[in-house]
């Protein structure tokens, strides 16, 4: 409790005598009465506490809210006179870093320096030109691109036979997988395997590994319906995946078995 009473009137203090006005009416009393401080603080050790008392109420007999006021208008002055002066003395400093001293240096080296002015000219024309250099880059990606588009265009329209070459060669290659696939599913469904390879197609499925020498296994890989993609723990055993075109043949029949 008297730690943080001590504390509180320490801040206060600290606050108020750091204040501008506060600390410059301090000073100008101490100024003027100087004599009244200097026997405060140098008594003879001759004198007792009552001389003391006596001696120092003698000095503040004379004194009158009169002379406190003139204290007080003395330190308004101290502290205005004060303030001009460190801004005179800021205005004197800046007039030099940036008038005097650039001339200066503009004539002892010239070489070497150059006005901000012109600097800031050299920036922004500069950014001027990249900004340009951005734009007529844009124009002419796009310019490209519609470019491009066109010639595609002319090329589409001047080579129809082309075209529809590429789409009859696409659409005779899906007839001839589609005619693969029903050729496979014929013969498996002769031999009666079409169940065998739906076990195996479920078996892959499930992440199984199949053997390696099973009969069914070979005949399915020869047909290209499945392919080894690991080996297992066992060296008998693999795992299986199935083929594009074993996929096709799954979809087309199995799938609507399972």
């Amino acid at each position: 409790m008297d730690s943080n009473i001590f504390k509180s009137i320490k801040e206060n203090f600290v606050q108020r005598t750091t204040n501008p006005f506060l600390g410059t009416l301090i000073f100008v009393w101490i100024i003027r009465n100087w004599k009244f401080v200097y026997s405060f603080f140098f008594f003879d050790s001759t004198y007792s506490l009552n001389d003391k008392l006596i001696v120092i109420s003698c000095y503040f007999e004379g004194y009158s809210p009169k002379e406190f006021g003139v204290t007080i208008a003395i330190s308004f002055g101290v502290l205005i006179t004060t303030y001009i002066l460190t801004n005179l003395s800021r205005l004197i400093v800046t007039f030099f870093d940036k008038i005097v001293t650039p001339k200066i240096l503009s004539v002892t080296h010239k070489s070497s320096l150059v006005l901000r002015s012109d600097y800031l000219e050299v920036i922004k024309t500069s950014d001027i030109w990249e900004k340009r250099y951005s734009e007529e880059r844009e124009k002419r990606i796009r310019a490209e691109n519609d470019l491009e588009k066109l010639e595609k265009r002319i090329s589409e329209v001047s080579n129809p036979k082309e075209k529809q070459g590429e789409i009859s060669k696409s659409e005779s290659n899906f007839d001839s997988d589609e005619d693969t696939v029903m050729k496979l599913y014929s013969k498996l469904k002769s031999n009666n395997q079409m169940s065998v390879f739906k076990d195996v197609v479920r078996s892959i499925t499930e992440g199984n590994s199949l053997e390696r020498k099973d009969p069914d296994v070979k005949r399915f890989v020869d047909y290209d319906l499945i392919v080894k993609s690991s080996d297992a723990m066992d060296e008998n055993l693999a795992y299986y995946r199935v083929t594009d075109l074993g996929g096709k043949l799954r979809r087309k029949f199995i799938d609507l078995d399972l």
